[in-house]
């Protein structure tokens, strides 16, 4: 016997296609058929349901499904020749087409090459359409879940977020500890003058007000270093700041050490106010030595002087006599407001998993105790008060992360002997589009009693006096002198103590306290604290040349402590943690969910039209129509036209014996 040669697909194709035309018009006949042809028809074809062993594998993919009831109808149909076979013409061995049922009953499908000759039916799988396309479609829909179920925890997550706790993470070599312990921002304390232009002509009553002319400023740069940290076992960081400070030049109005000015004579009038409740015989005595030691009520000096320390023969004479009142020679009013000395603080860290507690970078205590000894804290009696509690403060480098419009603050520094309170003002944005709290001291800070009874505790409890409003005082942190804040200008203080002072001109805008910080992480994007000290000249006694100052505030100059802008690499991570990274955050989570999505519809699509195919091949038992099948992976073909064949599950195909011939031979 010869050998047989495969079938080509390309043929098989194109006969399919002319076939599926040849059973359209073929169908459009089955009326005629009747009941029992039918019924006769299928018992031949269950007859013939032998052998399995015979099968003919062909070219999956160039059939159109049949069934075996439709087998049956096509012995009654007219050939090409115009001819009506029988079905037992059809369906005999010498036809060689044998079609089975299933033990079930279910229609088994065949595969048919038909011709004038005979017809020939070959099995073909039926599981392939299905598993070979959805198997596909499945990656697909796959891909598109994990790639939605990515997008949703990524957006959970929150990548910045993870960052933003990174980088505020505090412990040593962290970002927040560096930005801590040695920050790198610039910080500048402008120095503002009043520079007395009537000096003579007030203490000899010429002039009723004194007239006061403000110059400057004479700018430094401050160097704030935190020294001997220690991570303590109760989550809080001990350290000792020092702050050194550095004149700018370019940024100063004039030479400090060549520029000259007018200024009350604060050691003289401080120590003469400070006095003035003493006895007779002591002002007497204080008197005398004034006139002996020829200290006039004004001083004409250098501005570095003023600031840093010049010699004054009653700050000589009191430090020999009394050095644990007066520990120093010279007298320098910057010189001692800003030496802050070997300070220990002891201050909170974050607490908790998230590392947000609202009491982070709360001072805890200051040189051991949690309250200010000069404001009458005693340890033993733990007398704690508004005005001298410290654990509810912060030092000002670093706030809470997570802020809230509803959380208030004190700011402590030791320079101004007490704390001040900082409230929300409103929300904005900085000059780099970063969001921000803007906070500001609060207007009645410096209010009287009256006004404000938190500042009850401020006032002299011995002498139970109270400064005007808008002034407090200070002079427990300064040697008893009779020193007093106020904001700039007397700002928001009581009219009439611009009523002896010529020469002021209070402006909210310049003269206000204010600071922006980022309420996600706690870091100050800028800041601007202004404070002015102020001499407070009690009424004193056999002292003519300092009676004029009786019962006045002289203003001695303002500082205002500037934080204009953050350094460029701590802008780079604030722009990408506030401005640019939750862009891309937003637009990868958008994208990754879009092509999941698109995954999924593709998927679905897929679904509906790999069914609508399988619905398409598959053969209606009802209306007996054949449909063209898909293409399907190709396999060889054999065919003898002696041989009797058995089939399984085929598919009918129809193609002419007489090429079929030619092409296997």
């Amino acid at each position: 016997m010869k050998s047989r040669r495969p079938l080509p697909a390309s043929y098989c194709v194109q006969e399919c296609s002319n076939y599926a035309q040849e059973c359209s018009s073929l169908n459009n006949n089955n009326n005629d058929l009747t009941s029992s042809d039918r019924n006769n028809s299928t018992g031949s074809l269950e007859n013939n349901n032998n052998n399995e062993s015979d099968k003919v594998p062909l070219r999956e993919g160039c059939a159109t499904s049949r069934s075996a009831d439709s087998v049956a109808d096509d012995a009654r149909r007219p050939s090409r020749s115009g001819h009506r076979r029988s079905a037992d013409s059809v369906l005999d061995a010498n036809s060689s087409r044998r079609v089975s049922r299933s033990s079930q009953g279910h229609h088994r499908k065949v595969s048919l090459l038909e011709e004038e000759g005979g017809t020939l039916a070959v099995p073909l799988s039926n599981s392939s359409l299905d598993v070979g396309h959805y198997k596909g479609y499945l990656k697909l829909s796959l891909c598109g879940f994990a790639l939605m179920a990515l997008s949703y925890a990524l957006n959970v997550i929150n990548p910045i977020e993870v960052v933003k706790t990174r980088l505020m993470k505090m412990e040593e070599g962290s970002f927040a500890f560096s930005l801590w312990k040695n920050p790198p921002v610039k910080v500048y304390v402008g120095v503002y003058l009043f520079n007395i232009t009537n000096g003579d002509r007030f203490v000899s009553g010429e002039d009723k007000r004194l007239k006061v002319q403000e110059i400057g400023p004479y700018v430094y740069s401050e160097q704030l270093e935190n020294t001997n940290v220690v991570f303590n076992e109760n989550r809080t960081i001990s350290f000792m700041p020092q702050r050194t400070l550095v004149f700018e030049p370019a940024m100063s109005s004039g030479d400090p050490t060549k520029d000259l000015v007018n200024v009350v004579n604060i050691p003289l009038l401080g120590i003469s106010s400070m006095l003035h409740n003493s006895s007779m015989a002591f002002n007497l005595a204080l008197s005398m030595l004034v006139r002996h030691l020829s200290s006039q009520p004004f001083k004409l000096l250098p501005v570095d002087d003023f600031l840093w320390g010049y010699d004054d023969p009653l700050i000589k004479l009191a430090s020999t006599f009394l050095p644990s009142w007066i520990p120093f020679s010279k007298f320098g009013l910057l010189e001692r407001i800003l030496d802050e000395g070997n300070n220990t603080v002891t201050m909170h860290l974050p607490q908790g998993a998230d590392k947000t507690s609202k009491q982070s970078y709360f001072i805890d205590q200051f040189n051991g105790l949690p309250a200010i000894k000069q404001w009458g804290y005693d340890p033993e009696e733990e007398n704690r008060t508004k005005c001298n509690d410290l654990q509810q403060t912060l030092e000002g480098v670093l706030f809470p992360r997570h802020l809230t419009p509803s959380q208030s603050f004190h700011l402590y520094r030791k320079a101004f002997c007490r704390t001040l309170p900082i409230h929300f003002d409103r929300a904005a944005l900085s000059d780099r589009g970063i969001p921000i709290y803007i906070y500001k001291m609060a207007d009645n800070a410096f209010d009287s009693p009256d006004q404000n009874a938190d500042n009850a505790c401020y006032c002299d409890q011995k002498a139970k006096t109270c400064l005007p409003s808008g002034l407090s005082d200070i002079s427990p942190c300064y040697f008893r002198i009779p020193v007093a804040l106020s904001r700039p200008h007397f700002l928001l203080s009581d009219p009439k103590l611009l009523e002896d002072i010529e020469g002021l001109n209070p402006d909210e805008e310049k003269h206000s306290t204010h600071f922006g910080i980022q309420p996600d992480v706690g870091v100050p994007i800028y800041v601007k604290t202004s404070i002015q000290i102020n001499l407070v000249v009690r009424k004193t006694r056999f002292n003519y040349k300092i009676s004029p100052f009786n019962n006045k505030i002289i203003p001695i100059f303002w500082l205002q402590v500037m934080m204009p802008k953050l350094p460029d690499h701590v802008n780079f991570l604030m722009d990408l943690c506030f401005i640019y990274g939750p862009i891309l955050q937003t637009t990868a989570i958008s994208i990754v969910f879009l092509v999941g999505f698109a995954l999924l519809v593709l998927a679905t699509m897929g679904y509906v039209r790999v069914g609508w195919l399988i619905n398409k091949t598959t053969i209606s038992s009802k209306n007996n129509r054949a449909v063209v099948a898909g293409m399907l992976k190709p396999v060889t073909a054999s065919w003898s036209a002696q041989a009797p064949i058995k089939y399984s599950q085929v598919q009918i195909v129809p193609m002419a014996n007489t090429r079929v011939l030619e092409r296997t031979r």
